[in-house]
């Protein structure tokens, strides 16, 4: 039983020992943690900010800049229109400001008013082609001619109530 208690002992001693030094190394890595951080912040004088200072000038733009991709609106308005053609002539450019009622472009309206006087041939045509057909109606069936108007001296008196 003696060498089971000696094993015993043994194995207490060492998770002892163990146990001491477990808070330790966590002490020590901690440390050498926070030693490695502050050692990377700027200390040292030699790494001040530096500034310029400039009076404000008035002037144009010197520097352009050049970029590839896609430009896209914050808003986008359809415009639309109630007639199709031909533009000729536009009032409003790219980016111009107008208001409600004012004239952006006027059409081409030769072919508006081409079809327009078209259509009142067609009216006249119809108009005279309606003529024909009565006057042809008329000589087929003739209308019958109205009686004569009776005289008051043939027809009998109407009495009149008192």
């Amino acid at each position: 039983m003696r060498i089971a208690e000696q094993t015993g002992q043994r194995g207490l001693k060492q998770s002892l020992r163990s146990r001491r030094r477990a808070p330790v190394a966590v002490i020590a890595i901690l440390a050498t943690v926070a030693g490695l951080a502050i050692s990377k912040l700027p200390l040292s004088a030699s790494q001040t900010v530096k500034y310029r200072v400039a009076v404000v000038e008035k002037g144009s733009v010197v520097s352009a800049i050049s970029a590839a991709g896609t430009v896209k609106p914050l808003a986008a308005i359809l415009v639309g229109s109630q007639a199709s053609g031909q533009i000729k002539e536009l009032a409003a450019d790219f980016n111009s400001r107008v208001t409600r009622g004012s004239v952006i472009a006027r059409l081409n309206d030769d072919a508006v008013e081409a079809k327009l006087a078209q259509a009142i041939i067609d009216v006249d045509v119809a108009a005279a082609a309606a003529g024909v057909q009565r006057a042809q109606l008329e000589r087929a069936w003739p209308r019958p001619t109205p009686p004569a108007p009776r005289s008051m001296s043939r027809g009998p008196i109407s009495r009149v109530r008192k």
